[in-house]
């Protein structure tokens, strides 16, 4: 009688090892399962917010883009010299046409990288402070033309490398995203 209790105590261990082996595996089989699915919804989940944010993210590098070309100061003596008379008057024109163009477009800088913000504050800074090396080379009551001629002067001594490399940038930006 004592052997058969030994035997069952001994088999019923077997059995408890058995069925915890299994539970164990089991349980190890649906954590894993678990954690693929949630990866899974994860993934889906970041490639349906890409399909949504890319096209805005397309758009605002595009039109910062089109806020550097707008800002140099080529195109603003080119825009806004036939309004103005005096050296004083279109530099004024000039730095409200930048802020005018950066404040309509401040709201891109979400859906770009930090560093391509950061370049289009540089190529903003850059023109600012060519209009202003122009602008004390200028009387302000001199002729806008004077003004534009010692901007364009200042231009020629420093290029506007700047702009160029928030251009680059931006279009970095956007074969990074072609290519996500």
């Amino acid at each position: 009688m004592e052997q058969m209790i030994v035997e069952l105590v001994i088999y019923g261990l077997l059995w408890l090892i058995v069925i915890s082996g299994l539970a164990y595996t089991a349980s190890k089989l649906i954590r894993s399962h678990w954690a693929s699915r949630k990866q899974s919804q994860l993934l889906q989940h970041q490639l349906e917010v890409k399909k949504h944010l890319v096209p805005y993210q397309l758009q605002a590098a595009e039109r910062l883009v089109l806020l550097v070309e707008r800002i140099r100061p080529e195109g603003l003596v080119n825009r806004m010299a036939a309004g103005e008379s005096t050296a004083a008057g279109l530099q004024l024109a000039m730095l409200a046409q930048i802020r005018m163009e950066m404040e309509h477009n401040l709201a891109q800088q979400v859906y770009v990288q930090a560093r391509v913000w950061q370049a289009v504050i540089a190529a903003r800074d850059e023109v600012l402070g060519i209009i202003h090396r122009a602008a004390a080379q200028t009387p302000p009551n001199e002729a806008a033309i004077q003004f534009s001629r010692n901007l364009f002067q200042v231009l020629q001594q420093q290029p506007l490398t700047a702009c160029d490399q928030a251009i680059q940038s931006l279009r970095n930006e956007i074969q990074q995203l072609q290519h996500d």
